[in-house]
């Protein structure tokens, strides 16, 4: 019985990679399906290196291009994540906003401060200036058509705007229960569950969230699609 192309796929795999564990050869498949959808004839480490090589520049050229973006979107979140504290009702004692302090990107209010002039604290999110450079990057460098990535693009815009409006309101609940300082202005009653979650996502955000998720999303709105269509294309 003549062995079908799926069968061959896989045998060739194997041949690749005999020494290898497991885990990395699952890694290895999941790119290779990813970038030989319009690569072919290049080996999966070529086509990753390119990949990686074209993220890379795309990164540095959209992280100082959106450096003169960034107030500009901190004034499109803080107002999302004012509507999450009408959620939990506590929109009527305090605010957030765009910091006037320039070693700062959001300042948390008083809600009867006039005009918002004197914020109570203000703090810094790195995320507000690395997910959509990392994010963009991603998308663009991946090998597909131009305009298969408009889609995933703005699904990715969307996902990060409202991660990222979530983190205001994480580091806001995070600083009122946690620093001594604000801690006695703070408008949340006693809650161990909740402070438990404000700390994990916290330090999980200032850990390592800051990079994986906008891996996380570039694979869910992007390199997945492309790895079932690949999938797809291989079984028909």
């Amino acid at each position: 019985m003549k062995p079908s192309s799926l069968t061959k796929h896989t045998e060739r795999s194997r041949s690749i990679m005999p020494n290898q564990p497991a885990w990395l050869r699952k890694v290895i498949r999941f790119f290779r399906s990813v970038f030989l959808i319009e690569h072919k004839r290049k080996s999966i480490y070529n086509a990753l290196g390119w990949f990686l090589f074209h993220t890379i520049i795309l990164y540095a050229f959209f992280f100082w291009l959106w450096s003169f973006a960034v107030p500009t979107y901190v004034g499109i979140i803080t107002p999302i994540s004012n509507k999450e504290l009408q959620i939990l009702g506590i929109a009527s004692i305090t605010k957030m906003g765009p910091s006037l302090d320039q070693g700062f990107e959001v300042a948390v209010y008083h809600r009867e401060a006039a005009k918002m002039q004197d914020s109570l604290f203000d703090f810094k999110l790195e995320s507000i200036h690395s997910h959509f450079p990392m994010l963009m990057a991603l998308i663009l460098a991946t090998p597909i058509a131009w305009r298969t990535k408009i889609k995933p693009l703005l699904i990715a815009i969307l996902i990060i705007i409202i991660i990222d409006s979530l983190a205001c309101l994480n580091i806001l609940i995070w600083s009122y229960t946690f620093l001594p300082d604000h801690n006695k202005f703070t408008p949340f009653s006693v809650s161990p569950l909740r402070d438990a979650l404000v700390n994990f996502f916290y330090n999980f955000y200032n850990g390592m969230g800051v990079h994986v998720i906008p891996i996380t999303v570039w694979i869910l709105v992007c390199a997945w699609k492309v790895r079932l269509r690949r999938i797809k294309n291989t079984l028909l």
